[in-house]
């Protein structure tokens, strides 16, 4: 992982730029998921009982893989209730949600992960309110094994950051 401390400024620094320009928000997921050794990153909004994506910024996912995940996938989604029962702000990763065999016999990594050449997450539901929940998720693929414990915390580290934005944004 580079370090958090010398990359913090830059990031802080896009990430609030999103609270008045949020087309800009690829540019902050490919920084992070750089930071965390990723190609692929997600900021979505969701349901947080009903599986339905209202609105989603993506960085590496293929288009249609995305469509797939927003019009249908995400009901199958191994991650989707585990982030939402967390505390707000917390980091998951995927090994502490599902197990390696489990998650490489199920239909998402089948028809989501596996084809945009993923296997491993990270991720932490910052927001919820009116029935849906906002998460950021970082993944990369298997041979770069799975996220540390300081990556995750690297992670959480933004997860007030990131909420205080979308508040923000809704002010603005």
């Amino acid at each position: 992982m580079k370090d958090l401390a010398s990359a913090a400024p830059t990031l802080l620094n896009d990430l609030y730029e999103r609270a008045t320009d949020p087309t800009g928000w690829p540019v902050f997921l490919e920084k992070v998921a750089a930071l965390l050794r990723s190609d692929t990153g997600s900021l979505r909004l969701t349901g947080l009982c009903d599986p339905v994506v209202y609105h989603s910024h993506t960085i590496g996912f293929h288009h249609r893989i995305n469509e797939h995940y927003e019009a249908e996938a995400v009901e199958l989604d191994p991650f989707r209730e585990a982030l939402a029962a967390a505390p707000l702000g917390k980091v998951l990763d995927s090994t502490s949600v599902i197990s390696d065999q489990a998650f490489s016999r199920s239909e998402h990594y089948r028809t989501v992960f596996r084809p945009n050449g993923n296997f491993y997450a990270c991720g932490a539901q910052f927001e919820r309110e009116n029935g849906r929940g906002m998460h950021i998720g970082i993944h990369r693929p298997n041979h770069r094994g799975p996220f540390s414990r300081d990556e995750c915390k690297a992670l959480e580290t933004f997860s007030p950051h990131l909420r205080r934005v979308i508040q923000l944004s809704g002010l603005l």
